[in-house]
């Protein structure tokens, strides 16, 4: 217990930072070397995000309390760093650290301290400094909270993709698929991939792309699994413009690196997203699991727009951290699982029913045998096989010489068909039925 209290409280700190020692100054033409920046005046910190005002930062630590404590950026995009002191000397970056980090020690290093900062995405620099043992105990259990957040996350996308390959509907896969998706965007925002020193060149370009998968997903999901009556296809043009815009924006950006098509690119997929929640809510009836997914999507837009837009832009209307977006993903993804675990439940009881209805069939279908009737019959129980089964002729023709016993070779003997072709139609005939073999039939109707 005691541990998992600390998980919670590493993972929802706020800045430790005594942040008057910090001081600020935007070096907008680049010109400055760590001579002579020291003759500059320098600005306290009121915002750590001055949004697409990026560029060169650079920041004066005047001075620490303890002998050696830890300065850390903990941010994404936190961009090339270094740090001197005032003699010039340079102060190495740690390695294997959550975020940028740098070791500050008042033995040997002569205060204050410079830190250049080149932000070439947004500029956000939440500067912590923090003493040696916190930031060591912090990061320890940071990393044993991500380890069991990612472990929950991968396991749930493990399961819906194990609905979708048990029940083969479409939903199920692109529900899984957005999933992965979410997830791929917040280990970005998550800076897993500097965490695991992997060497990214277009990192950037790979966070921008999962926003986009995002809107594109949505958009698949509406053009494959929902039926838009007529008087509701304006909403399918308004995805196909969102999306075709999101996607010029993000090559634009991918071409230029400017950030304002970075924030083009997401703000035309958070209408994708919005889109489909609207055309959600129109079809929305008395069913829960119509309103799991509209909460999914709604609780989609309130991340992309809070955590990926308004945070692009220096601005938030409820200054929700990274921290607190893991857990609306976790929340998305278990609402996304509850979902498919309905719909599964809802296709079982349908599979039940089926299967009560063909075992009646065969009931009936055996009395009629007895009094050799079944050729006079049979036009009638195809019809009605067809119409509330969705079973083809053959399939019914097959089904009714696997109930008898005969073999595949029998079947086609009768039918004056191959038995490859008996087969396929077989395979087809136990997957609408929610069965695997011929003795499964032969044990129905048993």
């Amino acid at each position: 217990m005691k541990q998992i209290l600390h998980i919670i409280l590493a993972l929802f700190a706020l800045s430790i930072s005594a942040q008057e020692t910090v001081s600020f100054f935007q070096d907008t033409r680049e010109l400055h070397n760590i001579q002579s920046i020291q003759k500059e005046a320098f600005e306290p910190i009121v915002d750590s995000n001055y949004g697409l005002d990026n560029g060169v930062f650079w920041f004066k630590i005047s001075q620490i309390d303890q002998v050696i404590e830890m300065l850390t950026i903990p941010s994404n995009h936190a961009g090339s760093l270094q740090l001197f002191d005032s003699n010039g000397q340079s102060i190495p970056i740690m390695a294997n650290s959550r975020y940028p980090s740098f070791t500050l020690n008042v033995q040997k290093h002569e205060f204050p301290l410079y830190l250049k900062a080149n932000f070439q995405q947004e500029a956000y620099f939440p500067i912590q400094i923090v003493e040696a043992e916190k930031f060591i105990s912090t990061e320890k259990y940071e990393l044993l909270g991500t380890g069991i957040y990612y472990g929950a996350i991968i396991s749930l996308i493990l399961a819906t993709f194990v609905f979708f390959f048990i029940t083969q509907k479409r939903v199920f896969l692109f529900h899984a698929l957005l999933t992965v998706v979410i997830a791929l965007a917040i280990i970005a925002k998550d800076n897993l991939f500097y965490l695991t020193n992997i060497d990214l060149t277009y990192f950037v370009q790979l966070e921008l792309f999962s926003h986009f998968l995002v809107g594109f997903f949505a958009f698949c999901f509406v053009y494959f699994c929902i039926n838009l009556n007529a008087h509701k296809k304006r909403f399918g043009y308004i995805l196909i413009i969102t999306t075709t815009f999101s996607f010029l924006a993000m090559l634009a950006y991918f071409v230029t690196n400017d950030m304002v098509f970075f924030f083009i690119s997401d703000l035309f997929s958070i209408g994708s997203i919005l889109t489909v929640w609207i055309i959600g809510m129109f079809k929305i009836k008395r069913k829960i699991i119509n309103w799991i997914i509209g909460t999914v999507y709604f609780v989609n837009i309130f991340l992309m727009i809070e955590v990926f837009l308004l945070h692009t832009i220096g601005k938030t209307f409820f200054g929700l951290s990274i921290t607190a977006a893991k857990y609306c993903v976790l929340l998305d993804v278990v609402l996304i699982t509850l979902a498919m675990v309905y719909t599964f439940r809802k296709m079982k009881h349908k599979e039940s029913l089926m299967q009560q209805q063909v075992r009646h069939y065969f009931q009936r279908l055996e009395t009629l045998d007895q009094y050799k009737k079944v050729q006079d019959e049979d036009d009638a129980y195809l019809e009605t096989l067809i119409n509330e089964f969705g079973l083809a002729n053959v399939e019914v023709k097959i089904l009714q010489g696997i109930a008898k016993g005969h073999s595949h070779n029998h079947i086609a003997s009768d039918f004056n068909m191959s038995e490859d072709d008996v087969a396929f139609a077989a395979n087809s005939l136990f997957h609408k039925l929610g069965i695997e073999a011929d003795r499964e039939i032969r044990v129905l109707v048993s």
